[in-house]
């Protein structure tokens, strides 16, 4: 079992509308969103750890292009 992985709202959502979102705690020991990717998720889940990105210049940097979300999900 692959110990962590990091997630974002695009994969959390997906899952959700075919209801596998389960899938992710069962093959992970541990599922982290940043605090973006959970703001654009809605739902707060038990089992997913939220973080608070570190590397702010990262995430500006990224935002030029991409979405909150996903900009604090690659700079984790």
């Amino acid at each position: 079992m692959i110990e962590e992985i990091v997630g974002n709202s695009s994969c959390l959502i997906a899952l959700e509308r075919i209801n596998k979102l389960k899938i992710l705690n069962e093959s992970f020991e541990k599922v982290i969103i940043p605090r973006a990717v959970e703001r654009e998720f809605g739902k707060r889940i038990d089992w997913l750890t939220v973080n608070e990105v570190q590397n702010i210049s990262v995430v500006t940097s990224l935002n030029i292009q991409i979405g909150d979300g996903e900009s604090e999900a690659i700079a984790h």
